[in-house]
């Protein structure tokens, strides 16, 4: 038990920085397209930039919703196997 509240630890910071750097990444994204809209951007360097941050963030933020599932399967896991072991006794009896 004590490795999985140190997994879920690890996966709840992992979570955190992922966040983090999405959210990083939406704001350079905004503040490119707030240059462009100023006319301090030419329109191609808009173009680099959102293709290599829209790549970046899809790929963020496909690893943020893995971590999220991760979480609830081992959790279903873990609850179906106590289930089982409370239930044992009953399998042996018959």
């Amino acid at each position: 038990m004590e490795a999985y509240k140190e997994q879920i630890i690890e996966k709840q910071n992992e979570k955190g920085q992922l966040l983090n750097q999405i959210k990083d990444y939406e704001n350079r994204l905004s503040k490119a397209r707030q240059l462009l809209m100023t006319n301090k951007f030419d329109s191609s360097d808009y173009k680099d930039i959102k293709s290599d941050y829209v790549d970046k963030l899809a790929r963020m933020q496909a690893r943020y919703s893995g971590l999220n599932t991760d979480q609830d399967d081992i959790e279903n896991l873990l609850n179906q196997g106590i289930e089982n072991l409370f239930r044992i006794h009953s399998i042996y009896e018959n």
